[in-house]
């Protein structure tokens, strides 16, 4: 599939931006230092590049190994219509999910906004990214091999994604077995800590809208950043919010068939 084979074509020191005093690293574009690689337009435009190819293989790593490579056993490639039907099976949607639509997930066009915007701001000051979870037993990894949670899996995949991309990725599993989210939910800043996309994953034990409703707000008031929201329930969120809530989920019992 290839490999990373971003070079510097000045092959010079560059100068680091200091950002110790600038909050949220929101340091204006005019204050850059004179040649770092944040104002070097064509250093930007290949990281960028190489950056897309990266991406590129890994989502065709991924599809091979959910057995839809592009390149067949045989050897063969797949047609224009077999890859229209593979991806639209592992389509992110974006905006509201129609009945009887397939997609892996969904989320609302302000939260794929907010998420660029994240990402983006994360490569240019070189900062981190937190994904947590919070949920049930299962969700834990309870009965399972814990690296084999989803949780460790993202980060097994991603995390060298990030490091290319100049981010450092945080990922916390801190679903709990025989609880669910609501004890944590009263203190996220300090349990949770800072979240930059979250996750609820305990329908198993927390069945009615309250809990869910507490871990939404409390995820959105606590902590300096505010988080993606991944989960099935909302409530009235959205509209209590203006429509500024960045929502989505993940869809369960997806069928990878084609």
């Amino acid at each position: 599939w290839g490999a990373w084979d971003f070079k510097d074509e000045r092959n010079v020191v560059r100068p680091i931006a200091n950002f110790d005093k600038i909050p949220y690293k929101d340091l204006a574009n005019r204050k850059f230092p004179k040649n770092s690689w944040q104002t070097d337009e064509k250093y930007v435009r290949d990281f960028i590049k190489e950056a897309n190819s990266l991406v590129d293989r890994m989502t065709e790593g991924i599809y091979a190994e959910y057995g839809h490579p592009t390149k067949k056993a045989d050897g063969t490639l797949l047609t224009a219509e077999e890859i229209e039907a593979r991806n639209a099976l592992f389509q992110v949607k974006i905006g509201p999910l129609e009945r009887g639509e397939n997609a892996v997930s969904f989320i609302n066009q302000i939260g794929m906004d907010a998420l660029t915007r994240k990402l983006l701001h994360a490569m240019i000051t070189n900062d981190e990214f937190y994904f947590v979870l919070g949920g049930h037993s299962a969700a834990a990894g309870h009965g399972n091999n814990f690296p084999q949670q989803k949780t460790m899996q993202f980060h097994y995949i991603m995390e060298p994604v990030f490091h290319k991309l100049g981010m450092r990725l945080i990922s916390r599993n801190l679903a709990m077995g025989g609880y669910g989210t609501l004890h944590f939910s009263m203190g996220q800043a300090e349990l949770y800590g800072e979240k930059d996309f979250l996750q609820w994953d305990s329908s198993m034990t927390e069945k009615g809208s309250g809990p869910k409703d507490i871990f939404s707000k409390q995820a959105l008031m606590n902590g300096e950043r505010v988080p993606i929201l991944f989960q099935s329930f909302t409530g009235n969120l959205n509209e209590e919010t203006n429509g500024t809530a960045w929502l989505g989920d993940v869809i369960a019992g997806t069928n990878l068939e084609l």
